[in-house]
């Protein structure tokens, strides 16, 4: 028999951003930062009316409320209609381990291929706090296909990742 889960998943809202930022940020302050910017800007084309293939959502603890995790994907910036891009994928730190990463991915590979991706794409840093993430990629099907050197700064270089959808139609539901 399968255990309830004790959190839930919505879609996110604009009195979330401060604290998907503050778990993003508990990870890498760059990354707080810049997710900051990005979840501005993506509620204006939301409240805009121009986000109709970006989407992200949160996971929710049952009992407190408390966003414990986000997730979600936003257009390819050449405006190829059947590739997605993963967006911020993080969890609060002391929920690991309690399957809302992995409903998380779930959701954003089903929503993405529902809404025709081929391809999904996301970029990650080679820092270690980011291996069980790439992990996790991996055990998606996600496959390296591309490596920036010393992206960021010397040392630290951006992993591109990608998933091919087609043969998957309907698999990860």
């Amino acid at each position: 028999m399968e255990q309830e889960q004790s959190f839930e998943m919505r879609p996110m809202e604009k009195g979330d951003i401060d604290a998907v930022c503050g778990i993003i940020g508990s990870y890498c302050h760059f990354d707080g930062d810049h997710s900051r910017a990005y979840y501005a800007e993506y509620f204006t084309r939301v409240e805009a009316g121009r986000a109709e293939r970006e989407r992200n959502f949160v996971a929710c603890d049952k009992a407190t409320g408390k966003v414990i995790g986000v997730c979600g994907f936003a257009p390819d910036k050449y405006k190829l209609p059947d590739i997605l891009w993963l967006t911020w994928f993080y969890m609060d730190k002391n929920q690991r381990g309690r399957g809302v990463g992995t409903s998380l991915l779930k959701k954003a590979i089903r929503d993405a291929m529902e809404l025709g991706a081929r391809k999904i794409y996301l970029d990650t840093g080679n820092e270690d706090f980011y291996q069980d993430a790439v992990k996790m990629y991996n055990k998606f099907g996600f496959i390296e296909e591309g490596l920036f050197l010393d992206y960021f700064r010397e040392g630290h270089h951006s992993l591109i990742f990608g998933l091919d959808c087609s043969p998957m139609k309907g698999d990860c539901k």
